[in-house]
């Protein structure tokens, strides 16, 4: 089973820090990756994971791209755009699939709210197609489809 993460992808730790300061008071970790590879290698771990990329670390072209493909490959996950200034380019980050743009660190409190109500109720996600159907058996939950197996 894969818990959906909170992934903040950025170069330096400003978002990262602003970020834990805002859900210090929840159990929800926030976990940064300094490059975009490591980035997706995450949310192969955990779709379903809400990920917060900074806009500066790519500029708004490779942003763009870089949000349609995260919502193409990985549908179930949630996008919010981090800009360093109050961006001209909001409209577009939205259409093109952030759920949310923060301008500031200081308006980091609206991010929050997105996260902790996409993560805290957040299913943890089968592991396996087998692992997925066994779940949905009225037993499923007492004993796990390999101790059956012969």
């Amino acid at each position: 089973m894969t818990t959906p993460r909170f992934i903040v992808c950025e170069s330096t730790s400003r978002w990262t820090v602003a970020m834990r300061w805002g859900l210090a008071d929840c159990k929800i970790w926030v976990h940064q990756a300094p490059s975009l590879e490591s980035c997706l290698t995450m949310l192969e771990d955990a779709a379903g994971s809400v990920v917060a990329i900074e806009v500066d670390m790519f500029g708004v072209e490779a942003t763009l791209r870089t949000i349609r493909d995260i919502r193409e490959t990985f549908p179930s996950s949630y996008i919010i755009a981090l800009a360093n200034s109050s961006s001209d380019h909001e409209a577009l980050l939205r259409e093109t699939g952030a759920a949310h743009v923060v301008a500031t660190r200081r308006d980091v409190r609206s991010a929050v709210r997105l996260v902790r109500r996409c993560l805290v109720n957040a299913k943890t996600q089968p592991a396996s197609y087998r692992e997925d159907i066994w779940t949905r058996m009225p037993w499923g939950d007492r004993t796990s489809p390999e101790s059956t197996v012969d």
